[in-house]
Parts: structure tokens; sequence; C-alpha cells
């Protein structure tokens, strides 16, 4: 009863917490698209003076990735933004958190370095020796240009900032607890989307720029997709916060938050993102959750009725029709052709596009400079990553990858470490493969440079990772009995 209890309590918790964010969120939409543009963009700096002078890393953090990433098609990608310099582009809001994290973070003296510190250090200095060859072989000494350079590095120091200033795995859960809700506003962007013809900043009239529409047909499928960086993220939180024995939410809004994410990357029709999420899921049911087969056709027939829910949309029952016919155009690559059907040009023309520049130079590419930013193509990202870092710079984020799951993997197989611990960091691995798909055969995320909002999500992945992976160290040293080794059930363990 008592458990209950507590249970109650940090769902109420939980619900305020929702509640106040949201409402933020409301009045920055508002500010930002009803308001004269200097008001607003005194009211975002005002926010982030609230922020840099602020405790509520999981809060501010989720906020500004919102006014980066979208919310119901509102903000994202350069939608939010502040004049620095003059005559130079204005910079992202997003982008200014990111370096108030630097600083706050910096001011930090009370930290534990993450476990793959040091090979973020071997990372650094390759970036560095991009930076150099990108001058080297020719980069344009335009400011703008330079400025951009500049926008494009910030980013990756999250990956040293965030492990300073998220210091608990309550943190991360906080923060999750912020972005969930988001989730659903995405899936209800792409479903208005699909059923209008109209994206929802032209629904609600807060554009005065030329509306965009578009009409399905059996020939012509929406491509397009909100959030990609928070459905991203909250599916690791969700799978997380399931596997928690304590949880602040409830199993059945963690289970809608899957199937809301599953649902906007199907109704994107993006094969690569499919194949992915598809991977992420299936392995943590079949190997980590050890869900019960009651639950699991309870999750089954929830997932079914929205799914008849949203074919009784004619626009919506046309895009998953035709969202099946192109997952179904891969058993044309199997068969040979490299076009999937006409559907493809990355195999056939992207590919050898950007490796034949990369050949000219294989060892370390083409680094920052004018030749690479003219071959670029995130399209096909391991293949970009060669052209812009070499063998050299591959190999070493390779390393990278390599050593960071061999060293959660390992934890996570200890007999000392109680099984709750093991299967949430068994969570990052099976997420990082299932996010390495996504990034090969989609759009690339991997690299020594990014955009705000995938760099946030990185820094964000990796420094929780490691928080986990601490705390698993530390109930280690708790445990005097080991627990037999069952983090990786077999088919027949889960529906036993």
């Amino acid at each position: 009863m008592k458990v209950q209890q507590i249970l109650a309590t940090n769902q109420e918790k939980s619900t305020r917490k929702t509640i106040l964010f949201l409402g933020l969120i409301l009045v920055s939409v508002g500010i930002n698209y009803l308001v004269p543009a200097t008001f607003s963009s005194l009211f975002f700096l005002f926010c982030l003076v609230i922020y840099f002078f602020s405790d509520n890393e999981p809060f501010w953090l989720a906020f500004f990735l919102v006014l980066g990433d979208g919310f119901f098609g509102l903000f994202g990608p350069g939608k939010v933004l502040q004049s620095v310099i003059p005559g130079l582009p204005e910079v992202e809001i997003i982008q200014l958190y990111i370096l108030a994290t630097l600083v706050k973070a910096f001011r930090q003296k009370d930290h534990s370095p993450p476990f793959y510190y040091r090979f973020l250090w071997v990372l650094l200095i390759y970036l560095v020796f991009l930076i150099v060859q990108g001058y080297v072989v020719g980069i344009s000494m335009e400011l703008n240009i330079q400025f951009r350079l500049i926008k494009s590095i910030l980013p990756l120091f999250l990956l040293f900032s965030i492990p300073r200033l998220f210091l608990k795995p309550k943190d991360y859960e906080s923060c999750m607890i912020y972005l969930f809700p988001i989730a659903f506003f995405a899936l209800g962007a792409q479903i208005a989307t699909i059923a209008t013809g109209l994206q929802p900043i032209y629904l609600l009239s807060l554009s005065a720029e030329h509306v965009d529409t578009f009409e399905l047909t059996d020939e012509r499928i929406y491509r397009g997709f909100f959030n990609v960086g928070i459905v991203l993220i909250t599916t690791l939180g969700a799978l997380y916060m399931l596997t928690k024995k304590q949880k602040s939410l409830s199993t059945g809004y963690l289970f809608a938050v899957l199937i809301a994410n599953g649902l906007s990357i199907f109704l994107s029709a993006t094969r690569g993102w499919i194949i992915g999420f598809s991977f992420i899921i299936l392995t943590y049911i079949f190997f980590i959750s050890g869900v019960q087969l009651k639950n699991l056709i309870k999750i089954s027939f929830v997932g079914a009725i929205a799914t008849l829910t949203i074919l009784s949309v004619p626009e919506l029952r046309l895009q998953t029709n035709n969202a099946f016919k192109r997952i179904l155009t891969l058993e044309a690559i199997v068969e040979g052709d490299l076009t999937a059907k006409g559907t493809l040009i990355r195999l056939e023309r992207r590919v050898p596009r950007v490796m034949k520049k990369w050949r000219e130079s294989p060892i370390t590419g083409w680094g920052f400079s004018n030749e690479y930013f003219t071959y670029a193509d995130g399209h096909v990202g391991n293949h970009n990553l060669l052209l812009h870092s070499g063998i050299t710079g591959a190999l070493l984020m390779g390393a990278f990858f390599v050593f960071f799951n061999a060293r959660i993997i390992i934890r996570s197989r200890n007999d000392f470490i109680p099984l709750e611990y093991r299967n949430c960091l068994l969570i990052f691995s099976v997420f990082f493969l299932g996010w390495f798909i996504i990034h090969s055969t989609s759009w690339q995320h991997f690299s020594f440079y990014q955009d705000p909002n995938v760099g946030l999500i990185q820094g964000f992945f990796f420094s929780w990772a490691a928080c986990i992976y601490d705390k698993a160290g530390t109930e280690r040293k708790k445990t005097k009995t080991p627990q037999p080794i069952r983090s990786l059930k077999s088919f027949s363990e889960v529906y036993a």
C-alpha cells in the first residue's frame, strides 16, 4: 500500500511539472507568433538569463529543445532566432542555450567525468585537425561561412557540458517527463497535416508566408516528419522508465508514448526510421523487458485501436497504403534493383558521387573545406563521414562507439549488479544500434560537426548512459549476493 501511495504521489508531481512546462510552451507560442519580433526576442533572451541562474537543468533543456525541434508543427529549426552580431546571420536561441551550458558546466567543480571522457579528447584532437585541414585545403573566409563553421562545431561540446550539469538519474528522468507530451503533439501535427493538406502553422493562421499545400494521391506520398529529435529521445526515455521498478509515470502512459512515436514514424513513410524503430522495439520486447503475454496483448489491442482510428480518415488511410508500398520496395533492393523501383537514389546516385570525391583524399578526407561542403550529402551518412574525416576519422569514431557499447555490455553482465540496472544499461546499447541504423539508412546523425537539435540529443544520450553506468557500479558495491545472469532473456523466458 505504501508503495502505491509513493507511486501516486510521484505521478501527481509529474502531472504538475507537465502542466507548468506546457504552459510556458503555449506562452512562448503566443509571444513568438503574435507579438512584434523585438518583444519576442527580448522574451527568449529573458528565458535564457533565467536558465543561466537556475538549477533546474531538466526543465530548461527540455524547453530549449522544444524551441529548436518544434511543437505541433510550430517553432523548429531556424524559427526562434536572435541577432547577435550585425551583418551576420541570426543565431537560433538553442545555439545560445548551448553556449550558456558550456559556461555553466565549466564553473562546476564537483562532477564525475563519464567513463568515455578520455576518448572524447582523442576525437576533439582530430576535430581540431579537420578544422586546420579545411583552412589548408581551402575554405571561404567570408564572415558568414566562418560563423556557420563555429555554429556547426559548438553543439559537439554538449558531450562535455551535459555530464557536468546532469548529475543524477533523476535529472534525466525529469527531462523525459517534460518531453513525453510533445510526442503526442508531434503525432497530432502529422495527422492534421496529412488529413488537411496544410501544416499546423497555416491551419492556425500563424504565418503570413505563402501557404504550402499538397494533395495525396496513389502515386504521391507525404514525407513530412515532425519533432525528429524528440521522437528519438522519448523512445529511449519510455523504454528506460518501463524497465525501472519504481516508476514516476504509469505503464500505460509510457506505452502510449511508444505507440505515438511509432505511428509518427510510420506515417512519415521513412524506411530507415521504420527499420531502426522496429529493431529497437522488437529487441527490447524479446530480449530485455520480459513483457508478459497478457501485457503484450493489451499493448497490441491499444495499438490496433489507434491504427483503426487513423484508418477511418480517408487521407490517412491513403497515406498508410502508400507507406506500406514504400516499405515493400525494399524487396527490389534484395533482388538487385538499387533504385527500389525508382523510389531510391541513395545507392545509385548519391553514394557514387560522394565516394568518387572521397577517393581523392581517402586517409583524412577533406575536413572543413569548400571541397567538402560542395560534395557533402547527409543522405548517405557513413559515406559522408568518410568524405569529411577520411578512413582515420571513421575508424576513430567507430572505435569510440565500440568502446562505449562494450563497456556498457560488460557491466550489464556483472552478477553483482541488480538486474534492473543491468537491463537499463542494455537499453542504451540496443537503442544505439537502432539509432545507427537510422543514421546509415536515412540521414546522417554522427559526424565531427552537428546541428543543435541532434547535438543536444547526442550529448543527452551519452551522458545519460554514463550516469546509469556509474549508478550501476555504485549498486554493485552494495550487493553482497550475485544474481543469475538474466539480462538477455530467451524467447521462452519472455513468454513463460
